[in-house]
């Protein structure tokens, strides 16, 4: 997107994971919504969290947000902050969350994988809603019934 103009556009909602906009000029457009992760290239004189968009990416801070609006957009949140976030009726399976935090996440009626093993989301030391601990895959038997879509 090199030398594109694209000041004043309205970007509200866009997903731009993986877009480069190195070259463009975003000058007032309006990114409120817009997601982006780690492969995204922005103009280095541009803060995309201040101008409204969301870093759904390893290492993020999501705190209090509400992640409906994004679910076919969540893969990998390892190192994220999701306190008190909105994660209810989300489908969580092959999502990895390694290290994140979600303690006052709101996620009632979660799907958080097949009981058979297959695309569980991965916890690593995760922080869970209630505060304690937890390492394994989010599903099937050993996954603990308080979590499931509560």
């Amino acid at each position: 997107m090199r030398r594109t103009k694209l000041g004043h556009a309205k970007l509200v909602g866009a997903q731009l994971s993986g877009v480069n906009l190195l070259g463009a000029d975003l000058r007032d457009a309006d990114l409120r919504g817009a997601s982006f992760d780690e492969f995204t290239t922005f103009p280095h004189e541009l803060d995309p969290i201040a101008a409204g968009a969301i870093y759904l990416g390893i290492g993020g801070d999501l705190r209090g947000v509400d992640l409906r609006p994004y679910a076919q957009r969540l893969h990998k949140l390892d190192d994220t902050n999701l306190q008190d976030a909105n994660l209810e009726g989300l489908d969580m399976k092959g999502l990895s969350l390694k290290r994140a935090d979600l303690r006052g996440a709101t996620a009632k009626g979660a799907r958080w994988g097949i009981d058979d093993g297959a695309n569980c989301a991965t916890l690593e030391d995760t922080i869970m809603p209630d505060g304690e601990r937890f390492t394994g895959l989010a599903c099937g038997k050993d996954f603990p019934a308080r979590y499931k879509g509560h």
